[in-house]
């Protein structure tokens, strides 16, 4: 699946369920359904996704905005 990170704006990050560390990343919905404790390596780092979001106008999914951070599996702070 095709996707694109970014980091978080200053104002969203609390250091409770938004680390300054997380990367906020797009991901079209063409094969892949992310879900939250999925796995998966980002510029070569291994991350752990703790927050997913489907965008879908007319109930159908077009991409899901995730929120991942790296580390264990620390369970759903958000």
């Amino acid at each position: 699946a095709k996707a694109a990170g970014f980091g978080y704006k200053v104002e969203e990050v609390n250091e409770s369920s938004i680390l300054s560390t997380d990367i906020k990343l797009i991901v079209e919905s063409d094969v892949y359904v992310p879900e939250v404790d999925d796995t998966l390596v980002w510029n070569g780092i291994t991350y752990i996704i703790v927050f997913v979001s489907p965008v879908q106008p007319a109930n159908q999914a077009v991409i899901y905005e995730c929120q991942i951070r790296v580390g264990e599996k620390i369970g759903r702070n958000r």
